[in-house]
């Protein structure tokens, strides 16, 4: 299995638009339109019509319009058929924390430092309130928990003061969760690399 963004996929189409070796392509998060994912789509139904119509093209999301992928993806076979997954809510608890001065809105990838403040204020506040509660039904499950965590990657928090704490705090609580697990996994770019188990 090989796991590429849009970009890449479309990159490889271009140099090899047979996709040799490439039985099934999965379009994960389809209802994310940008123009690379639709670029992509549209490539991966012309190779399938003019040049292997044995090629398998899966759509995957949990919020699309399963109906016209479903036509988009069968063709002039008909639809392709729709596999449905039941999911399972959670009660959410709702905390209105609203900062105490007014913050400028965010624009493009630059957010106010205060705003980060404030979050990464609230957040420790979570964390000490949660993070005891989270670890003892980590201890208290009897079931197999796959956990998967992201600590935030610097395109997306600033390299701010308040952006490092908002990821420090992120980190204890990985740090807290991960304590209680019998494996813990680092991937990057791909790459599982075991840190315990």
């Amino acid at each position: 299995m090989e796991v590429v963004t849009t970009g890449v996929l479309l990159q490889r189409l271009q140099r090899d638009p047979e996709l040799a070796g490439v039985d099934v392509v999965v379009l994960d998060e389809c209802h994310e339109r940008h123009l690379d994912a639709d670029t992509a789509a549209a490539f991966l139904l012309d190779v399938r019509a003019a040049l292997r119509p044995e090629l398998r093209l899966v759509a995957a999301s949990a919020t699309t319009d399963a109906a016209g992928w479903a036509a988009l993806l069968g063709g002039a076979e008909g639809s392709a058929p729709v596999v449905t997954a039941a999911g399972v809510s959670y009660e959410v608890e709702v905390v209105w924390a609203p900062p105490e001065r007014p913050v400028r809105p965010a624009h493009g990838m630059r957010v106010d430092p205060a705003l980060l403040s404030h979050v990464a204020g609230v957040v420790r506040r979570a964390l000490r309130e949660r993070t005891d509660a989270l670890v003892a039904a980590v201890r208290a499950t009897r079931r197999q928990v796959v956990a998967v965590s992201n600590e935030v990657g610097s395109g997306v928090v600033p390299a701010t003061p308040a952006g490092r704490r908002f990821r420090d705090e992120l980190g204890r609580l990985n740090a807290a969760f991960g304590a209680e697990c019998e494996q813990v996994l680092l991937v990057v770019a791909g790459q599982p690399l075991a840190l315990r188990g």
